[in-house]
């Protein structure tokens, strides 16, 4: 009678101790799992944008030759058919030098009536900037002394590009100056008047200072988009 005692006795031991063992295995299963679902993916960095306070950047010039619909973006061989097509009002675009590899490094040249054409120049997503949104990059980076040294790139003067917008020195069609390879300009269009025939500008001046400025609507200068 005791021996059959004691063997039922270690049956219900066995019993509770292989339904602890399971239990203990699914806690770990359940823990495995929960660490699954929690594993998040870091976000993708695109190289060709730059986030500054709450405005996306592009990192480099534009460089297109359709408008938004399709349409070409005419585009001049020399500077006297920039010019003669700005004086009539109409959009123009040039390459530097008329050297399409000068699109590739410092973006393509356009007057103002291309930067504001109701067919959209920027690509989907993206716009030219008003004054207003050049202002802003401004003020978010400390002013118009501090923004400079931050937007523009290490290989400038003065330069820092702590904030990576990447901005280079670039050969233009300045008024009568024409093109002339040697001067070099950190000059954009915004999509703001400042009279019937200026257009407003952002322009950093002497390598110190960003302001926004005016400038005939006839010249060449470049873009740099936004994000929608």
């Amino acid at each position: 009678m005791k021996k059959t005692k004691s063997i039922i006795a270690l049956m219900a031991i066995s019993m509770v101790l292989f339904s602890c063992g399971n239990k203990s295995g699914e806690k770990k299963t359940e823990q495995k799992d929960s660490i699954a679902t929690t594993t998040e993916k870091k976000p993708e960095v695109n190289p060709n944008e730059v986030k500054i306070g709450n405005q996306t950047w592009a990192v480099k010039n534009l460089n297109v030759s359709t408008f938004s619909n399709g349409d070409p973006i005419p585009e001049a061989k020399t500077v006297k058919e920039f010019e003669a097509a700005g004086n009539k009002g109409k959009p123009m675009s040039y390459f530097s030098k008329n050297d399409p590899v000068n699109g590739d490094k410092y973006g393509k040249i356009y007057n103002w009536y291309a930067a504001t054409d109701p067919r959209g120049i920027a690509p989907k997503g993206w716009h030219v900037p008003s004054e207003g949104e050049w202002n802003e990059l401004i003020n978010f980076l400390g002013g118009e002394d501090e923004a400079a040294k931050k937007i523009m790139s290490a290989s400038v003067e003065g330069g820092g590009n702590s904030s990576g917008f990447s901005a280079i020195e670039t050969p233009d069609i300045q008024g009568t100056l024409g093109d002339n390879g040697d001067v070099y300009y950190l000059r954009w269009w915004t999509t703001s008047e400042q009279s019937k025939n200026n257009g407003q500008t952002s322009f950093i001046q002497n390598h110190r200072s960003i302001i926004t400025s005016w400038l005939r609507k006839e010249n060449g200068i470049f873009i740099r988009c936004i994000k929608d």
